[in-house]
């Protein structure tokens, strides 16, 4: 979604310089900042499922 959201503020940048410059600095700091930690999350999600598994239900 971000993608597509980038592709349009990049066509349509020329109608609205701050706006559609807002729309694609928050692109590529998404990119930048949090497409970056997926590969660990994604590790995290894999692997930790034992982590969470021993905490007893009653204590959720």
């Amino acid at each position: 979604q971000m993608a597509r959201a980038l592709l349009v503020a990049i066509d349509r940048e020329s109608e609205d310089p701050n706006f559609y410059g807002a729309k694609i600095a928050t692109a590529r700091v998404f990119a930048d900042v949090l497409l970056t930690q997926a590969p660990g999350i994604a590790q995290s999600i894999l692997t930790g499922g034992e982590t969470i598994g021993a905490v007893p239900e009653a204590q959720f």
